[in-house]
């Protein structure tokens, strides 16, 4: 366990917040993680992930700032809270045991600490972070945009472009291209709609 300065992690790439720690749980350290990554296998054990204090109550911003500092923590282990009376398992609840948190002081201490961790290498994912600020070009070749946020949506996420134009994730038939680009095959009217 140690305090790292976030202007220290550029060789270690970007970090991604994963969770937040809602509660101390037990005697010997644990927390209750609650995890909002759909990427379990980053509370493998061994696995080095960051916390950081939360946010103040004004901002509404997730990002690590340079003044913020990092704990690097070990996972120790990791095992899912199971449903009370239920025969399904309770997939964003998390108890987690983080090698040098060993009593509950220490764990209260972590409570509503942010989860930061590497961001794990699949080209089969389309990364939230690396879709903001890349170019939406349509199948006709037609720049559409830049992409300012992702929106969750039940159906699929939403690209939220410069124009305010929403376009569904489904839509994506490739990124990044050769240079970087998202590109679309959008069904016709798409683009007007938000026009």
């Amino acid at each position: 366990m140690s305090n790292i300065n976030p202007r220290d992690l550029s060789e270690m790439g970007k970090l991604l917040e994963i969770g937040y720690i809602s509660k101390a749980h037990g005697v010997k350290g644990e927390v209750v993680l609650v995890l909002t990554s759909d990427r379990p296998e980053h509370l493998d054990t061994g696995r080095v992930v960051f916390l950081t204090k939360p946010p103040g109550p004004q901002s509404r911003v997730s990002r690590v700032g340079p003044d913020d500092s990092l704990m690097e923590v070990v996972v120790q282990q990791a095992s899912q809270v199971p449903s009370k009376g239920q025969s399904w398992v309770d997939t964003t609840h998390w108890i987690v045991k983080f090698a040098g948190i060993d009593t509950r002081n220490q764990a209260e201490a972590l409570r509503q600490h942010r989860v930061l961790a590497k961001k794990i290498e699949d080209s089969s994912v389309l990364w939230v972070d690396d879709m903001i600020g890349a170019e939406v070009v349509d199948s006709t070749g037609t720049s559409r945009g830049k992409v300012v946020a992702v929106e969750a949506n039940p159906a699929s996420d939403l690209l939220v472009l410069e124009s305010k134009c929403l376009v569904p994730v489904v839509f994506v038939t490739c990124f990044p291209d050769e240079r970087g680009r998202i590109l679309v095959d959008a069904p016709e009217g798409l683009f007007e709609i938000a026009t």
